[in-house]
């Protein structure tokens, strides 16, 4: 498994369970301006409701600053960013390893207070991407396979 503090924790609930997100030295693509309003606090819920909290805020028009308040990597603080390919939303999440930004890639979907995610699969997608194009185009291609991890699901925190 790859050292723990190059995950992103976002979204990564169920890590140990169910493998290492695929993390890739380029992003989907630039991001996009899509309407989604994800600001707030979340906690990640799990089975004892003990779930990781986080905060998260817009950085600017398109980007969201998201702080892990409780949780494995307490304190860090992470960008995400969305973008469309066909009908599904994907999230970004970038983080600064070395000097280097690594990206960590989610299937995304929110209906009302509550987040599904479901990280690309490290053990279900072994290629490497250096384009981002690549990485788009891989995605749309397999829009409909299965190459994610389990969902995860948050709820806002009123």
């Amino acid at each position: 498994m790859k050292k723990l503090l190059l995950l992103p924790v976002f979204f990564v609930a169920t890590v140990f369970l169910t493998g290492c997100p695929l993390e890739t030295k380029v992003p989907i693509d630039a991001p996009e301006q899509l309407k989604v309003d994800i600001t707030g606090k979340w906690q990640v819920q799990t089975d004892n409701n003990g779930g990781d909290i986080y905060n998260i805020s817009k950085a600017d028009n398109t980007q969201f600053n998201v702080k892990v308040l409780k949780g494995l990597d307490s304190g860090a603080t992470y960008k995400t960013y969305f973008n469309r390919i066909g009908n599904q939303v994907f999230a970004t999440v970038a983080n600064m390893v070395d000097g280097d930004t690594h990206y960590t890639i989610f299937r995304f979907r929110k209906a009302n207070d509550t987040i599904f995610v479901a990280a690309v699969s490290d053990k279900k997608v072994t290629r490497e991407f250096n384009v981002p194009g690549d990485l788009k185009a891989f995605l749309k291609q397999n829009l409909q396979k299965d190459i994610y991890d389990e969902e995860d699901r948050m709820v806002k925190i009123k």
